[in-house]
């Protein structure tokens, strides 16, 4: 996996995913799951829900600090994630810091946080 910061020209590179990543990605997908069957969430509900795993999401940059017309996005691809169907941007980001060190696992929920223009409400 990989991330991408424009504004940084920072390029990272992820060797992913491995057995403990995977395990902790199924708890959530499965914890999803059971909140449908258990009716926590209506089926009406389910179905607005999108598991977003590993896949490119665009995020703004902040134009007041870059000398271009048209900022160019920061690409990150969250370990797991929720979003309403038809958003672009997820509500809920899992990093899984397994295969990361901590002060790395607070710059992504930083990022996730603070570029999404008040989309990812909760980054864990």
């Amino acid at each position: 996996r990989h991330d991408y910061n424009t504004a940084a020209e920072k390029l990272t590179i992820r060797a992913m995913p491995s057995a403990v990543h995977d395990a902790i990605a199924n708890f959530m997908i499965h914890a999803m799951a059971d909140m449908c069957t258990s009716r926590f969430l209506t089926k009406p509900e389910s179905r607005m829900v999108k598991v977003i795993i590993g896949t490119d999401v665009r995020l703004p940059t902040d134009r007041a600090r870059l000398p271009v017309h048209k900022a160019a996005g920061i690409v990150k691809q969250p370990d797991i994630a929720f979003a309403c169907w038809k958003e672009v941007f997820p509500r809920i980001v899992f990093e899984i810091g397994f295969s990361e060190s901590v002060p790395a696992l607070v710059e992504d929920c930083q990022q996730w946080l603070q570029r999404s223009q008040g989309h990812v409400k909760r980054c864990f």
